[in-house]
């Protein structure tokens, strides 16, 4: 059983014109390979006119002493130590695209601002003037998302008692100017699928059935489509050719397809000439999964163009296909599901989108009822009153 240390501290007097008590004493400190280990500091407690007598010295040095056995330990690790640990440790658990993120904001502004300061020396100050500076030249996503890395490294430093709190409470973000999203129907996918060439038209109109994200629909295999049931299950993803699991589920989540995309699928099946079950569907010449970026610049971007339609990326089809459901009836429940999002904040927040065609409508009744009220009102206070409301329409 290791021994529990005990010190007394050393104590003399330096100094002749204004004498002081000078002190030596041991801390603990945890080293950046997470071990705790002794130090020695020396440090003046106090002057001879505060503290007379050498007993009352060694008291005061006691009280220190005692402090220093009871406290956690200090961390000597500088902030740079401290990331280079924590993407060993903690880096590799996260996706591949929030880790090539995180890396970039470490290397463009974390490590710059913070990387030779030691770790308990970052304070909430310092964080806001970073996100200060970093307001006035980027948007104020790249604020959020800086303020969030910074938290969660935070939160695993508290986590391995190298930190007491969290710095990153109370910081403020500048404001947020959402810019408006848009939401492509049936209507606009119809026209691009008579545009667009196969494989991309199937690729399209499977992703508007569907609503998969385009990091499951690129990572789909022949395998993945029950043919009996009239299934698909998303049960992998790939991201600049790095695979993994979709993102915010934990189990594979299975869809059951429309039996006029089921014969789309099988058709493009033949077209590929009864392919292996384990190749991906939409894949490229040479068997990988198209890229995203190649699809819309080569395929949808053009087709966009030709017939006269703004562009759009693959989301505004998952918004598409929310907005539409929820106008047809469907719970936001369903539609979490069906979407694989974690919450149905998310889905009520970020892909149901305003018809304007609906609101003009739901504007105008409520109008109508208005002036009903209003005029039937005026008219039963005082009948000379009512031939100054006149029908607005």
């Amino acid at each position: 059983m290791r021994r529990q240390k005990w010190q007394q501290g050393y104590l003399e007097k330096r100094g002749k014109r204004k004498p002081l008590w000078f002190a030596r004493y041991r801390i603990n400190v945890m080293n950046p390979e997470g071990t705790i280990t002794r130090r020695q500091v020396a440090r003046i407690i106090g002057t001879v006119a505060e503290l007379p007598t050498k007993k009352t010295a060694r008291d005061r040095l006691l009280l220190l002493v005692n402090e220093a056995e009871g406290a956690a330990p200090r961390v000597t690790a500088t902030f740079g130590e401290f990331a280079d640990r924590w993407e060993r440790t903690i880096l590799p658990l996260l996706k591949p695209s929030t880790r090539r993120g995180y890396l970039s904001m470490l290397r463009l502004y974390l490590r710059p601002r913070f990387g030779k300061s030691p770790l308990g020396e970052v304070s909430a100050f310092e964080i806001q003037a970073l996100i200060s500076e970093l307001s006035k030249t980027r948007a104020p996503e790249t604020c959020k998302r800086v303020r969030d890395l910074l938290s969660s490294m935070f939160r695993s430093a508290m986590e391995w008692s190298w930190l007491p709190d969290n710095p990153c409470r109370g910081v403020r973000l500048p404001r947020r100017f959402r810019k408006p999203q848009r939401a492509v129907d049936c209507q606009i996918i119809a026209r691009l699928v008579a545009e667009m060439e196969e494989p991309y038209a199937t690729l399209l109109i499977f992703i508007a059935a569907t609503g998969f994200r385009r990091s499951e629909v690129f990572a789909l295999r022949w395998r993945s489509v029950e043919w009996d049931l009239g299934l698909v299950c998303a049960s992998e993803n790939v991201v600049n050719g790095e695979w993994g699991t979709p993102k915010g589920q934990h189990e594979p989540r299975l869809l059951p397809l429309p039996q006029w995309v089921l014969n789309r699928l099988l058709s493009l099946r033949q077209w590929y000439g009864d392919p292996d079950p384990e190749q991906v569907i939409f894949a490229s010449r040479v068997g990988t999964p198209l890229s995203p970026p190649n699809v819309l610049n080569r395929q949808i971007y053009p087709a966009c163009d030709r017939l006269g339609i703004p562009r759009f990326g693959f989301h505004a089809v998952r918004r598409g296909l929310t907005t539409e459901q929820v106008a047809e009836g469907t719970d936001v429940v369903t539609l979490q599901r069906w979407l694989g999002h974690k919450d149905p904040a998310t889905t009520t927040r970020h892909y149901i989108m305003p018809d304007a065609l609906r609101m003009k409508t739901a504007v105008n009744a409520r109008g109508e009822k208005l002036f009903t009220t209003v005029h039937q009102n005026a008219t039963n206070l005082d009948p000379a009153k009512s031939q100054a409301v006149g029908n607005p329409r």
